[in-house]
């Protein structure tokens, strides 16, 4: 019997022109997921797992047989072990759920899931479940990057460019200039000392730049650090709405695949709030508990938050009346995703050509700048 393995993307860059190049390179850095230390397992990977779990189970083979064909079907070494362990401890006499989540690769999101359908015998459903939920999470993640790797090479291109210019070009002629001993114009000027400022301090820049991101890594998980982030990029126009139907969309994936594997609603609110990594959502949720709890409908309980806006309020008020919150929860996901790829594909259209005509305007401020006192004494001459 075959296993079919979750299908693995491997983008090669082009190398006919730097651009296409750098392209390639930058979609393929922003794809590659980052996991630190021996305990990561990327989503891509989580996705293999169940898929290839999913399709074996529902085919009739017990569960046992399954992670056998799928260690055998793994091509990656990380998932062969995982599998080997899961498989191993429930042979051990452990539950399902209790193998997954000793091995500590899986979220308690996926863990609560995973023992509600083992407890009610429709383990492979939710294998399925959890299978849609990554494919749809790395389909998103996919276009998203998809869409802005090409302004983010503009960007380092740019970058790189004006670099180049002012760090060896502009020195250059400098150094032709300082042999006429005439006065040069003021914007020639300007640029021969932006030039000298760039040689003087780049390496200081760069290394306050350094600096900060290792701060931010350092700091990003502490609350105090998630509050004010999540605050300044909320208010940001446009980026911010962006940024919030991202993770509301995230939030309505999680609770459409809890709810629809009948897990009790406050239970999937409480574990959503784990997957969606979102402080104003992650800090709105307990309290939404609480009132749901005080007799509260949930749109009403989630009204009380601006983070969810009247477009989540009004549908699962709907969802409610008619008693299919995990349909509604689906329907709004897949809304917001639509949104989240326009807007983007706006942003990266604005972006594009404007980042084009800056670049332009400053390598063309950088030429004419050098070239000035040749055409002023060019004319001098004749």
């Amino acid at each position: 019997m075959s296993v079919t393995t979750g299908s693995k993307i491997f983008i090669k860059p082009k190398k006919k022109q730097v651009e296409d190049s750098l392209i390639g390179l930058i979609s393929n850095i922003l794809n590659k997921e980052i996991t630190f230390g021996s305990h990561g397992l990327s989503n891509r990977y989580k996705l293999e797992i169940y898929r290839n779990l999913n399709i074996l189970g529902t085919s009739g083979i017990d569960l046992i047989t399954s992670l056998e064909l799928a260690i055998q079907g793994a091509n990656n070494k990380k998932v062969k072990q995982v599998l080997e362990s899961i498989k191993a401890n429930v042979i051990n006499g452990f539950t399902v759920s209790s193998a997954f989540e000793v091995s500590g690769l899986f979220t308690p999101f996926e863990l609560a899931g995973i023992k509600i359908g083992e407890e009610t015998g429709r383990l492979s459903q939710i294998f399925g479940e959890l299978t849609k939920y990554y494919t749809t999470r790395n389909d998103s993640r996919r276009k998203i990057i998809g869409i802005l790797t090409y302004p983010l090479t503009i960007i380092l291109t740019a970058v790189l460019a004006v670099a180049f210019m002012l760090g060896f070009v502009v020195p250059m002629f400098q150094d032709v200039f300082s042999r006429f001993g005439k006065e040069l114009p003021m914007l020639t000027n300007i640029v021969i000392k932006v030039s000298g400022w760039f040689a003087a301090y780049a390496f200081w820049v760069l290394g306050v730049l350094l600096t900060g991101f290792i701060w931010l890594f350092i700091n990003r998980k502490k609350q105090w650090f998630r509050q004010l982030s999540s605050q300044i990029i909320l208010k940001v126009p446009y980026v911010g709405d962006l940024v919030a139907k991202t993770y509301l969309a995230r939030f309505c994936m999680a609770m459409e695949l809890l709810l629809s594997s009948h897990t009790p609603l406050l239970q999937a609110i409480s574990l959503s709030g784990n997957m969606v990594g979102f402080y104003p959502i992650q800090n709105a949720l307990p309290v939404v508990i609480e009132n749901i709890m005080a007799g509260i409908s949930l749109h009403q309980a989630l009204g009380k938050h601006k983070v969810f806006d009247g477009k989540i309020i009004a549908m699962l008020r709907v969802g409610e009346e008619v008693n299919k919150l995990a349909e509604m929860f689906g329907t709004i996901k897949s809304q917001y995703s639509i949104d989240v790829a326009y807007k983007i594909g706006v942003l990266g259209n604005i972006l594009e050509p404007l980042i084009i005509v800056l670049v332009g305007a400053l390598v063309a401020i950088i030429l004419i700048a050098m070239y000035l006192p040749v055409f002023q004494m060019g004319s001098a001459i004749g």
